[in-house]
């Protein structure tokens, strides 16, 4: 089941979080912050988007997205993605693909007219596939340098 985050997850989307932020190359630039991550799960379930998918009911994986002003046209709103995770041991059942297809109804309530969606330098080949199935274009790439 996929349903908005509430703060009953937090800490759930914290645990999350802890998994995840390893795995990118972020890791690189700075530790795990819990709770910066605790905040910024807040501030996605009180005015950005934050999905949760259960499992039995165990929290299993999130999307999260800041719902902001596109930058070269403030009346143009846009959710962009902060993360997107599914447990290891939940992967490849279908729950990531649930989770990215939950965000446009969220997003259009929003008032949001894009989504943004990322990949990694490490991400798996199929978030991209998965992009392109569910209508999203290449946008960018982005790269990140040390100071």
């Amino acid at each position: 089941m996929i349903r908005q985050a509430t703060i009953k997850d937090l800490r759930r989307i914290v645990e999350m979080s802890e998994k995840f932020y390893p795995m990118t190359p972020y890791i690189n630039l700075a530790p795990f912050n819990p709770e910066a991550a605790g905040s910024l799960a807040m501030l996605l379930i009180e005015s950005g988007i934050m999905m949760v998918a259960e499992v039995d009911g165990e929290v299993v994986g999130m999307v999260g997205l800041v719902v902001t002003p596109f930058p070269f046209e403030p009346g143009l709103i846009g959710a962009y993605e902060i993360i997107w995770w599914v447990e290891p041991g939940k992967q490849a059942k279908g729950i990531g693909r649930a989770l990215l297809e939950s965000i446009d109804a969220q997003a259009k309530a929003r008032g949001c007219s894009y989504v943004h969606m990322v990949c990694m330098a490490n991400s798996p080949e199929q978030a991209a596939g998965l992009y392109f199935m569910n209508g999203y274009e290449h946008t960018e790439m982005s790269f990140t340098k040390r100071l």
